[in-house]
C-alpha cells in the first residue's frame, strides 16, 4: 500500500485555511461558512467504479460546538463544496464531522448524496479532539441491490484495535471522478452558526482497489486429537486483510468443501469471532467414527472470506490423511491428492 502524494493534489482555498504537505493536508479554523475550499485529485471520468477500499489518518485538533464542521474525506463527480453539491443535485460520498450544541460531542457520520438527496449511516462515533484515528472506507457493490459504504475506524497504525464500524446501505450505484480532503460546507444557515471553527487533518490517504489484498490470508492444517466423534481442527491467518477478522474457524462436512458458499451456511461450521495473526484452533464436534471427513479453515473480514487448503482425515482414526498436495507411490501407480481432497490414481506407460 502507497499513501498518495498531496502535493499533485489541487488546492482551492479561498480563505487560506489550507496547509499541504506531501503525506497530509490541514485546515485551520475552517469556518461551517467557508466557500468552496477543497484539495483534491482528479483521477478521470468513472475511476472510482464498483467496489473499492480507501485507507486514511484523520485527526479534530480544535472543535467549536453549535455546528462547525470538517470533511476529512469525499468522493465526487463536481469540484464544490457541501452545499453546493447539495444545491445543485449532485452525487457524493463524504466522511463529515460535525460538532452541534447539544450534545457538546463531536462526531463523524457517513453520508451519500443521490442527487443531492442526503442520507446518512444510522450510526455515529464520537471524536475526542487530539486524537489520532485510522480508518478504512469501504465501497462493497457486492452487497445488497447497491451496495454498501462501510466505515471502520481504529485506534492504531496496524488496524488491529477495532473502536467502531458505521455502515450505509447506499441507494444509487456511481462512478466517481474526484477524491477530496479538507472539503468546506458553506453553510447558509445565517447567523452565528456559521461561523463556527475547526481545525484538522486527513493524512496518509491511500486509495487502493479492492483487489489489492483485501481478504484475509489464512491456510489449513490437518486436525488433531482425532476421536470418532471428535477433532480439533487447526489454521493459521498470516494476513488480516485490509480490516479486521470478524469471524474465523473451520468447515466441514463428509463431501468436498463447495468455497462459493459462506461459512454460515455450510453444513458444519465454528465460529470463534474475531481473530488476529495466528495459529488457531476449532472444535470439531458430532462426527460419525469411519467416515471420511473434508474441511477448510476460513477468515471473514469487511470484504468477504478467504478459505484455506482442503484437508481430510476419517473419524476416529489415530492419524490424518490426504492432505492436499500429498504424493506417493503404491505399486507401480503415482498417487496424488487434489484441492478437492480426492485421492486419484495415475499409471505411466512403461520406457
Amino acid at each position: 500500500m502507497a499513501a498518495e502524494n498531496f502535493d499533485t493534489f489541487v488546492e482551492t482555498d479561498p480563505g487560506s485555511v489550507i496547509e499541504v504537505t506531501s503525506s497530509r493536508v490541514t485546515w485551520t479554523d475552517i469556518e461551517a461558512r467557508q466557500d468552496n475550499t477543497h484539495v483534491s485529485l482528479d483521477k478521470g471520468a468513472a475511476f472510482f467504479d464498483g467496489s473499492f477500499v480507501h485507507t486514511l489518518t484523520i485527526s479534530l485538533i480544535a472543535s467549536e460546538k453549535g455546528a462547525s464542521y470538517s470533511f476529512f474525506w469525499s468522493m465526487t463527480n463536481d469540484l464544490d463544496d457541501f452545499q453546493g453539491l447539495l444545491d445543485n443535485s449532485k452525487d457524493a460520498l463524504v466522511l463529515r464531522c460535525v460538532h452541534p450544541n447539544s450534545p457538546d460531542i463531536p462526531v463523524i457520520q457517513i453520508f451519500e448524496l443521490d442527487s443531492g438527496s442526503p442520507s446518512g449511516s444510522a450510526t455515529k462515533f464520537n471524536l475526542t479532539t487530539g486524537v489520532v484515528y485510522y480508518l478504512t472506507l469501504t465501497r462493497n457493490e457486492t452487497i445488497g441491490s447497491f451496495g454498501d459504504l462501510i466505515l471502520t475506524i481504529y485506534s492504531d497504525a496496524a488496524r488491529t484495535t477495532l473502536l467502531s464500524t458505521l455502515t450505509l446501505n447506499l441507494n444509487v450505484k456511481t462512478d466517481f471522478r474526484y477524491v477530496m480532503v479538507g472539503q468546506s460546507f458553506d453553510a447558509t444557515g445565517g447567523g452565528g452558526a456559521d461561523l463556527k471553527k475547526q481545525t484538522g487533518y486527513s493524512e496518509d490517504l491511500d486509495i487502493m482497489g479492492v483487489t489489492q489484498g483485501s481478504t484475509p490470508q489464512v491456510s489449513t492444517q490437518l486436525p488433531t486429537l482425532i476421536a470418532a466423534a471428535t477433532a480439533v481442527g487447526n489454521g493459521t491467518i498470516a494476513d488480516l486483510g485490509i480490516s479486521a477478522v470478524t469471524a474465523h474457524g473451520w468447515v466441514w462436512d463428509t463431501s468436498p468443501i463447495d468455497t462459493a458458499v459462506a461459512p454460515g451456511s455450510q453444513p458444519n461450521s465454528t465460529d470463534g469471532g474475531a481473530g488476529s495473526v495466528g495459529p488457531f484452533v476449532t472444535p470439531i464436534t458430532g462426527l460419525t467414527g469411519g467416515l471420511i471427513y473434508f474441511a477448510r479453515a476460513y477468515a471473514t473480514n469487511a470484504l468477504g472470506t478467504t478459505y484455506g487448503e482442503g484437508v481430510q482425515w476419517k473419524a476416529g482414526a489415530s492419524y490424518s490423511t490426504k492432505e492436499w498436495g500429498d504424493t506417493s507411490m503404491k505399486g507401480n501407480e503415482l498417487h496424488t491428492v487434489g484441492e478437492d481432497g480426492v485421492e486419484r490414481a495415475h499409471m505411466g506407460t512403461p520406457v
